[in-house]
């Protein structure tokens, strides 16, 4: 069909690419046309996401796409910090990393027990090599290789804690796993189960191994673990020496503080007995009450507070004469002092 013959139609909305485009007729000449004349019809190119513009001008301002107010300008963001994880990952992976060890079995086994000057080292060490041993052993044959309550070190780090945390604990750990892993070492077992003094059971493998140039690594291993226990029995003699010297020092340490208080509480007894001018022998009286006290505690107390004259005879020349001395006193009077004296030390506190 021709353009030009069709039905002039009002511009509508276009879109394109889902863009709303407005398109508006040219405003009129006058206020109220009376027709609207036939116009042909304008293509307009509406490129993509840009506001079309009318076909022809008008004097009012065509309507513009409205644009975003403009906005202030941002401070430049600061970098965000990394999280804990985030941090720990990436020293991770800058930070060196620690070499894992590399177990081995060498060939001279003894020769480097022999350079390590600790016992707990020598102890470490020799665990190692039997634990490698042993594994070796029990994959070759074909058997199921136990659980161990000791786990080896994987690095240097870990090695050094081991190393600085050795205590009974441990120690005890490692026999038990040297007990576990005896099966798979030609010989070991035979040393382990030993009831035997340790120096006869030295004795007896050196015998068999008396003969031989060059010892294999079992028999490498029962000499270092031979060794290494009578290192540790010295070790142990040591401190239970030790152990003995340090209780003997504290017994005797408590004899002289018991001693010390001994003195002092008689010292005091002796000091209210003579504030009190009783007619005794103050310090006889009370060394022997004390005396009697270490083997029978019970009648000692008893006959203090009953009869103290017991550890002391009554001085007579100390006792007040009656009528103006006229009148010596008699053994009515040294009764009545020694039950004053037996309520008076029944009663007393120091």
């Amino acid at each position: 069909m021709d353009p030009q013959q069709q039905t002039p139609a009002p511009v509508k909305k276009v879109l394109v690419k889902r863009v709303k485009v407005l398109v508006k007729r040219p405003a009129a000449a006058t206020p109220a046309p009376a027709a609207v004349a036939p116009v042909k019809k304008v293509l307009v190119k509406v490129p993509v996401k840009r506001p079309v513009q009318p076909a022809a001008p008008a004097p009012a301002p065509q309507p513009q796409a409205v644009k975003p107010a403009p906005q202030p300008s941002k401070p430049a963001e600061q970098p965000r910090r990394p999280t804990f994880a985030e941090s720990v990952s990436r020293a991770a992976q800058t930070a060196p990393q620690v070499k894992k060890f590399v177990y081995d079995l060498p060939k001279d086994i003894l020769g480097e027990l022999e350079r390590r000057e600790k016992v707990t080292d020598k102890l470490l060490v020799l665990y190692v090599y039997a634990r490698i041993y042993s594994q070796q052993q029990a994959k070759r044959d074909g058997y199921a290789y136990p659980q161990m309550m000791v786990e080896l070190p994987e690095d240097v780090a870990d090695a050094e804690r081991i190393v600085g945390d050795v205590d009974d604990d441990l120690f005890f750990a490692i026999l038990d796993d040297f007990h576990e892993m005896a099966p798979f070492i030609p010989g070991f077992e035979r040393v382990v189960a030993s009831r035997a003094p340790l120096e006869q059971v030295i004795q007896t493998e050196l015998n068999r191994i008396r003969d031989q140039e060059t010892l294999s690594p079992a028999q490498q291993l029962i000499i270092a673990y031979l060794t290494v226990m009578v290192d540790m029995q010295i070790i142990q003699e040591k401190l239970r020496l030790k152990d003995m010297k340090r209780e003997n020092q504290k017994i005797a340490d408590d004899i002289r503080q018991i001693d010390a208080d001994e003195r002092a509480v008689m010292a005091a007894f002796v000091a209210a007995i003579e504030r009190k001018r009783f007619p005794v022998n103050a310090k006889k009286l009370i060394k022997n009450y004390f005396t009697l006290s270490k083997k029978d505690p019970e009648k000692a107390y008893k006959t203090l507070t009953t009869n103290p004259l017991f550890f002391s005879p009554i001085l007579m020349e100390k006792m007040p004469k009656k009528f103006f001395g006229l009148v010596k006193p008699n053994a009515k009077d040294a009764m009545a002092v020694n039950k004053r004296l037996g309520a008076f030390l029944k009663n007393l506190k120091v």
